[in-house]
């Protein structure tokens, strides 16, 4: 009987475990997910350029000193080195500054994806 409970312990178990797993995955994509073609509202993880080079923090000054802090933007999501579009402004995609100080282009447009038309979190493209 000992056996059977314990067994039925560790099937809950899994299914709890599976439960939190796909709403991870479910919240994952949803952060992922954007509807505005120039990247104002992505608020994903990618932290990489189009060509592959590593996004400046936006807490930080070096190698690139800018005007976009989370304290200027607080609203744009400037969250470690996320590829965003602060205000608007900027090139017409999310972007980042690189941390290559020697580059001569210190932002560059990072790959997003495509915007869609609704997001599971029940954004809406406006």
């Amino acid at each position: 009987a000992a056996n059977a409970i314990a067994g039925r312990h560790a099937v809950a178990r899994g299914g709890q475990l599976r439960a939190e797993r796909a709403a991870a995955a479910l919240a994952a994509a949803a952060a992922e997910c954007y509807t505005q073609s120039d990247g104002s509202d992505y608020r994903g993880k990618v932290n990489v350029t189009a060509r592959l080079r590593t996004c400046q923090r936006w807490d930080v000054q070096a190698p690139h000193q800018h005007e976009y802090t989370p304290s200027s933007y607080p609203s744009d999501g400037l969250e470690a080195n996320y590829c965003r579009r602060p205000g608007k402004q900027g090139p017409h995609c999310a972007w980042c500054y690189t941390v290559e100080a020697g580059n001569k282009h210190s932002t560059e447009c990072c790959d997003i994806g495509m915007p869609q038309l609704k997001c599971a979190n029940g954004v809406e493209q406006s």
